[in-house]
């Protein structure tokens, strides 16, 4: 959730020069170095970003990928995006990422 919210002020616009990020809450992220909630597994593995198909939200899980950076596959399970129910109150969203097989190979 971080970077979307710190997104804003780090795109470009003409004119600015700067831009301020107030952490009130003294949360100690580092948006250079995501922290991956579960344990690494494989040394090969890496962060990877996967997007929820159902609500948008950029997931960060353990993963592999081809030398040139595309994703093989991932670890991740459930999504980490919240939201706000109709009452107001946060609510996970309920999505599971699923076994697929490949169309082409069946794989």
């Amino acid at each position: 959730l971080t970077p979307e919210i710190v997104g804003p002020g780090l795109r470009r616009a003409a004119g600015k020069t700067d831009g301020l990020i107030l952490d009130y809450a003294g949360n100690p992220h580092d948006l250079y170095a995501p922290e991956v909630g579960s344990p690494k597994g494989k040394s090969d593995n890496v962060p990877v970003q996967v997007f929820c198909p159902a609500c948008g939200f950029a997931n960060t899980f353990w993963g592999k990928t081809t030398a040139d950076g595309t994703l093989v596959e991932h670890f991740g399970r459930r999504c980490q995006g919240w939201f706000d129910d109709d009452d107001g109150h946060r609510e996970q969203c309920d999505f599971r990422f699923r076994f697929k097989n490949c169309p082409q190979c069946n794989a």
